[in-house]
This record gives C-alpha cells, sequence and structure tokens, in this order.
C-alpha cells in the first residue's frame, strides 16, 4: 500500500511538473505502432503484464513488433522465498521467457540484474539506448517515476539517462 511519504513524493513531482498535471485522458489506440517497435521495460517478470499487457496484446494484434526488457531476475518475488538461490534466480526468468512466447513477443532482452541490487548505471542507460536506436522504437513502456518500489523508480531512471544520451532527438517516440 502507498504510504504518506509515496503520495508526497507523487505530489512533489506533480508540481515539478505542471505540464502533466491535470492533463486530460486521452484513448490509446495501438494500433498507430502498427508495422513499429513497442519496447517494454519491465523491472522484474510479470511486470509487462500488470502494467499494460492488454495493450500490448492489442499492439501485436494490430502489427507492432513488440521487445521486452526484463531488467532483474526477480529472484527476490516472495512465493520463491524457501527455494535455493539457483532455483529463485531461474524460475522467474523461464516464466518470462514462456509467457513472452505466449504473448507473441518479437524479443525478450534478459539483463539478469540481481532483484535486490538493481540500480540505474550508466551503462544499463547506454545498452537502452542502442537498442531503443537499433529496434527504431515508436513507444516506450516503463512503471511511473513515482511508483513505490524502488526496481521501479531504477529502471525509469535507466530510461531517463537513455533518453537524455541522444541530443538529436527520439523523433516521435511515445514514453
Amino acid at each position: 500500500a502507498a504510504t504518506a511519504a509515496d503520495r508526497d513524493r507523487r505530489d512533489a513531482w506533480a508540481r515539478a511538473h505542471p505540464e502533466w498535471s491535470g492533463a486530460p485522458v486521452a484513448r490509446l489506440d495501438p494500433a498507430r505502432w502498427a508495422g513499429r517497435a513497442v519496447v517494454v521495460l519491465s523491472p522484474h517478470p510479470d511486470d509487462e503484464l500488470i502494467g499494460c499487457g492488454g495493450t500490448l496484446l492489442r499492439a501485436i494484434a494490430a502489427g507492432a513488433r513488440v521487445t521486452c526488457v526484463q531488467a532483474t531476475d526477480g529472484a527476490a518475488g516472495a512465493g520463491l522465498v524457501h527455494e535455493p538461490e539457483t532455483v529463485k534466480v531461474r524460475w522467474r526468468l523461464d516464466e518470462a521467457r514462456a509467457v513472452a512466447s505466449a504473448m507473441g513477443f518479437d524479443e525478450l532482452v534478459t539483463w539478469g540484474e540481481d532483484n535486490r541490487r538493481f540500480a540505474p548505471g550508466e551503462a544499463r542507460a547506454r545498452e537502452l539506448a542502442t537498442l531503443l536506436r537499433e529496434r527504431r522504437a515508436a513507444a516506450v513502456f516503463v512503471p511511473f517515476v513515482t511508483d513505490i518500489h524502488v526496481d521501479h523508480q531504477a529502471l525509469a531512471r535507466v530510461l531517463d539517462r537513455s533518453l537524455a544520451r541522444h541530443a538529436g532527438g527520439w523523433g516521435d517516440l511515445e514514453v
């Protein structure tokens, strides 16, 4: 559950970014990505489904090519607390591969970062910037920067650093 500190952080972000506060909600039409690349950044295996699974299915049905980046190994999941470390690390990434196949993703990229130590480093920012450029991504899905989970925040920061690396702009990339 969100804490008062989480809400304060969200509200501070909204005050610092008034251009996004109170913006009208617009219907999202994934058909606009037909024939184009969409990248979804998933801090843990399953976040790609929880956050935007239905939208990704609609984008795939419309002809989008989806690349999913699984940032961490997901080994800190509560369901695996009593399993040996080798099982924890393998289990969630095996599930992610099965999900990627069932969803129809074109590509699954697994960084395998330790779920308990993930940090927004420059090497990952460079790697993500390269991936976005090479795929010519039309859209990127990422957890919101004020999400309360530290790994979700870290991945949003990796994207922010990646976007900042390309001074020439990203064309019509939607984030």
